[in-house]
């Protein structure tokens, strides 16, 4: 597989070679430092960036080499490198920085990469999904949308490696004349296929039941969800819409699904959306299953022994109500925020908040802040997560990083009853540059 990477990134080499002057090409080095808890690295990252037209992609090979080792001491067998970074299958892919075909915008729209914060259709499934927070591991993700003027695709997986987290949407209007073209029916499925294969010892699912018992965490059972959506009011520029949904696990709970949304489009771009849920346990059993199940701190919860509805089994099996509000703004060739609040009655408080500058600009930040409020248990370690990195550009070639945040990693060893999950202060700082050919 890694010379399969390999052969892959000579081949794009070779494109960017072959491809006429018009081309972006860019090339560079960052040169830096780091610290994580006791720890210190020198950071060495060669990068490749080319854009032409609608396809972009970034090749890297960051490298990091320990100069400080506190305890636990690295066990690693090649002296001053840091084998976490490399010592998976996934890691490898962190070669390819990312691959973007018709940017974010078009008929057909492509992203391989660093997934941050995805929603696919409503949110009724996935909803501000993120797939790498774990330090130690790197997951090249891959999105891939269609959009018809009557139908739609949407393909999503955490890892293009192993397939593992996998949602799927397709939408289409039953009628495509007068008013009622403005109709839209959807259908999606999400499901994890790694839920049946244990994280570490005795580790259990969000739920609280053995890896691969049942409930979500069953891989033949996905999550599904049908929604019906119709544009109230508006044109390209302004927009009022409706929708209703059901969503749920059909040998658990579902959930009803009923929300408003307003989109303006142009040089300052905003979205408001708010929905109501009504959670109903199916039969006798308890219900383990939330909207948006493959949120924000997902990737977090399926490595964690407790949450906000396994220290608490008590209340799943009530029918439960709440709300999820969302506000994005962006300016073109600007900044964007998005914040989130998501809360569920004796079950979740959730809020989110993600702020980009113009990346292109002389200094660019980028930042996000999670913080869970409501958590049942005090030994659950996802009570916030938060990182933040600015990078200033000295001159036309010249530029530097800072960089901090909490990073999440995951001890080999562990107490009976506890998360494997721990977290830890990283701090980066670097300088770099960069060339245009």
């Amino acid at each position: 597989m890694n010379c399969a990477w390999a052969v892959a990134a000579l081949c794009a080499v070779a494109v960017v070679l072959a491809r006429p002057a018009r081309a972006d090409v860019r090339n560079g080095v960052e040169v830096g430092t780091s610290w994580l808890a006791g720890d210190q690295f020198v950071d060495l990252t060669p990068w490749l960036q080319f854009e032409d037209g609608p396809l972009q992609f970034g090749l890297a090979a960051p490298v990091r080499f320990r100069v400080l080792d506190s305890d636990p001491k690295d066990s690693c067998a090649t002296p001053g490198l840091r084998c976490q970074d490399w010592d998976t299958r996934t890691d490898w892919t962190r070669i390819l920085r990312h691959l973007d075909w018709g940017g974010w915008s078009g008929d057909i729209n492509v992203h391989i990469g660093d997934l941050t914060g995805i929603t696919v259709g409503h949110g009724e499934l996935v909803h501000r999904y993120y797939n790498n927070l774990l330090f130690d591991t790197w997951r090249t993700g891959a999105l891939i949308e269609v959009m018809q003027p009557t139908w739609g695709l949407t393909a999503l997986t955490g890892d293009v490696l192993q397939a593992d987290m996998l949602a799927l949407r397709a939408w289409g209007r039953p009628v495509t004349h007068g008013y009622w073209q403005r109709l839209r029916f959807g259908l999606q499925a999400a499901f994890d296929r790694k839920v049946g294969v244990a994280t570490a010892p005795g580790v259990l699912g969000p739920d609280a039941t053995p890896v691969g018992s049942g409930g979500p965490w069953q891989a033949d059972a996905p999550l599904i969800a049908a929604d019906l959506s119709l544009l109230v009011w508006g044109d390209d520029r302004r927009a009022l819409s409706s929708w209703f949904s059901l969503s749920g696990h059909v040998a658990d709970a579902m959930a009803v699904h009923l929300g408003t949304s307003f989109h303006r489009r142009g040089a300052l771009a905003a979205v408001i959306s708010l929905e109501g849920r009504y959670i109903l346990p199916i039969g006798s059993h308890t219900a383990s299953y939330m909207p948006a199940w493959f949120g924000p701190t997902y990737e977090l919860d399926s490595h964690s022994l407790h949450n906000a509805v396994a220290s608490a089994p008590d209340r799943t099996g009530l029918a439960t109500g709440g709300t999820k509000a969302t506000f994005e703004l962006a300016r073109e060739n600007g900044f964007r925020l998005v914040s989130l609040v998501d809360w569920l009655y004796d079950r979740r408080l959730d809020t989110e908040v993600w702020w980009q500058t113009n990346p292109h600009a002389q200094l660019s930040v980028r930042a996000m802040w999670f913080k869970r409020w409501h958590r049942q248990s005090a030994s659950d370690p996802l009570d916030q997560m938060a990182y933040a990195t600015a990078k200033l550009r000295v001159s036309d070639i010249w530029y530097a990083n800072l960089a901090l945040g909490k990073r999440w990693r995951l001890s080999e060893t562990f107490a009976a009853g506890q998360s494997p999950l721990h977290s830890e202060l990283e701090v980066r700082l670097g300088f770099g540059g960069q060339w245009q050919w």
